[in-house]
């Protein structure tokens, strides 16, 4: 098939209402349209999208078909999106711990301007060319793209590498050994407390590090206690959530949920902007 019908497909594909896709889940008729959608279109294909709506509407972004929905409608993670715009401002910093493809980096590079700055952290190499190119795409020059893992400890970690068949868009890889027949590599890792050294603080942190945030904000405590950023982080356990916001109480953040497993917490005597 030519490159431009495939586009054309994979643009279809987005568009299809949900209730269709649905339908590729069914007994029957579903392995018949599973064959039929790889047929027409490869399993890691891409396009150029422009976002519909939130905080990034109408910036570019290259995404899979059939996983990307969320990101080209604009509806990936609504309360998280908000909470970023929310508290960013022209000149100001964003640490983007577990960058992904980008949309929280794009959002926040369009949230902090050219006299501000964002630190997109993501150990996948092919996310971070992914990331990069998105970056590139939409004209920003103000994002630094950082190829690392943020741990507790300054050197290198093991990675676990997502099923690119699982998660083409939404990265699920994973600090740790892994299990037999994984894919594991080996990456540079970085603590916060270490990085903040030779570049400027941050002003909010998303931290998105499927399980690892006990590990990066360990790694941040000075961080936390001099310099205060907004946080906003995803939990991947109610243990792990629970030992995050007694991590963050006792470095002086107040702290609320603003989805099932997503917390704000802003420094409880600095208020830097109104409650998501």
């Amino acid at each position: 098939m030519k490159r431009s019908n495939k586009v054309m497909v994979g643009h279809l594909f987005l568009r299809l209402p949900q209730r269709l896709t649905a339908l590729s889940r069914a007994p029957f008729i579903g392995p018949l349209l599973h064959s039929l959608s790889h047929a027409l279109l490869p399993p890691q294909a891409r396009v150029w999208v422009r976002v519909r709506k939130g905080a990034a509407k109408g910036l570019w972004m290259s995404v899979n078909p059939r996983t990307g929905k969320g990101l080209y409608e604009g509806t990936h993670e609504p309360m998280v999106q908000e909470a970023i715009s929310k508290h960013l401002g022209p000149g100001m910093v964003l640490y983007d711990l577990g960058a992904n493809v980008g949309l929280f980096t794009l959002i926040g590079a369009r949230c902090v301007g050219r006299g501000g700055k964002v630190c997109a952290f993501e150990p996948d190499p092919d996310l971070c060319q992914r990331l990069s190119e998105n970056v590139s795409r939409n004209g920003f020059s103000n994002v630094e793209i950082v190829q690392a893992a943020v741990c507790s400890t300054t050197g290198s970690t093991n990675f676990v590498r997502a099923d690119p068949n699982v998660s083409p868009d939404m990265g699920l890889g994973t600090i740790g050994a892994g299990l037999p027949g994984s894919s594991v590599i080996r990456v540079r890792s970085v603590v916060l407390d270490d990085y903040v050294q030779d570049a400027p603080p941050p002003d909010v942190v998303k931290c998105d590090v499927e399980g690892a945030e006990m590990e990066v904000l360990e790694g941040g405590r000075s961080l936390l206690t001099h310099f205060k950023p907004v946080i906003v982080c995803e939990a991947h356990s109610e243990l792990g959530a629970e030992r995050v916001r007694e991590l963050l109480v006792h470095a002086g953040y107040t702290i609320r949920w603003i989805h099932d497993n997503h917390l704000l917490a802003l420094p409880s005597l600095c208020h830097l902007g109104p409650l998501v």
